[in-house]
């Protein structure tokens, strides 16, 4: 686990840079913020 953010782009990039298969997640500042209203009626604009 890298310690920082500096330093887990390193790594990234070097596993990018050397073609090496990986699994990244997504970093937290990255994701989608997601809200759940409840009780709109199905007519209503979500738009």
């Amino acid at each position: 686990m890298p310690a920082d953010i500096a330093s887990y782009k390193t790594i990234r990039d070097n596993l990018i840079k050397n073609n090496i298969h990986q699994y990244i997640y997504k970093l937290k500042s990255k994701r989608a913020y997601r809200v759940v209203i409840r009780g709109l009626h199905a007519t209503e604009n979500t738009i």
